[in-house]
């Protein structure tokens, strides 16, 4: 199901650089969606931003968004469910026939509405875990077999579309930890989990230290510990990826509870067509 207005085409649920700027100078999105976009990208065009990843995808325009009209409605679910099959179908066209930088920067951010009040870390985070429980329970594509369903699983991934993902949430609450704190609403931004692996092996594992080096000068909080202080670099991979919410405080989490749901399609469907 794609919401009029919050589709660039009335077809196609993800938006494009060009699109979603000409859209705004023309007063045809929500205000919000305006405010948050604008403050994404003036925030990841910082000279310090930590992950220059995002700057470069941002600068190359291989950023794609999602609109999510609310955190609650059936119809707000399935317009982003549908955007995450479009950016994944993307992303996979993208790398049919070789690895290439722009199937490595290719990235989905989803807005989600401005609240009303403000918010504490542990309200937005039951609000995108809720909603991320919903995503998963609509999918149509079987959930991969090689990752297990339960979350205290140290191989467990989120998955949608059949797919394993990285969920990097921002909230306005962040107000130390600046790295997760990209606009003045909620923002979603989603990367296929194995896009670190084929990172890496492009450019070695320098990026990734210059990242985390970036990060400890940029937060005005030590990086979490969850992240940094595991014994090996596949060990801080499996933790950011079951992380999604990070707090202020580093002396705790607000943990996922992810709640599986077998899939309702056959073994083999596929979501995109």
């Amino acid at each position: 199901m794609i919401i009029d207005r919050l589709s660039p085409d009335g077809l196609t649920p993800l938006w494009n650089k060009i699109q979603l700027e000409s859209a705004s100078d023309k007063c045809s999105l929500p205000d919000w969606v305006h405010k948050s976009y604008e403050a994404f990208i003036e925030t990841i065009h910082q000279d310090n931003f930590p992950c220059f990843f995002g700057t470069l995808a941002e600068q190359k325009r291989m950023i794609r968004y999602a609109i999510a009209p609310s955190l609650t409605t059936s119809e707000s679910f399935d317009h982003i469910l549908e955007a995450v099959y479009s950016y994944l179908e993307e992303e996979r066209n993208l790398t049919a026939n070789e690895i290439n930088e722009n199937s490595l920067l290719l990235s989905l951010a989803i807005f989600f509405p401005l609240e009303a009040e403000e918010y504490s870390l542990e309200q937005y985070a039951k609000q995108i875990y809720d909603f991320l429980n919903e995503l998963h329970r609509r999918d149509r594509f079987p959930w991969p077999e090689e990752i297990p369903t339960d979350p205290n699983d140290s191989e467990w991934r989120y998955c949608l579309g059949g797919r394993s993902l990285f969920v990097n949430i921002s909230t306005p609450a962040n107000r130390k930890r600046r790295s997760r704190n990209l606009a003045p609403g909620l923002i979603a931004v989603i990367n296929p989990d194995d896009v670190f692996e084929r990172v890496w092996k492009r450019w070695g594992e320098d990026p990734r230290h210059n990242i985390y080096k970036r990060m400890e000068k940029y937060d005005r909080i030590p990086p979490s510990p969850l992240l940094l202080h595991q014994e090996s670099e596949w060990e801080r991979d499996l933790m950011s990826a079951k992380l999604t919410v990070l707090s202020d405080r580093n002396d705790g989490e607000c943990i996922f509870p992810f709640h599986y749901h077998p899939a309702n399609s056959n073994p083999g469907e596929c979501p995109f067509h």
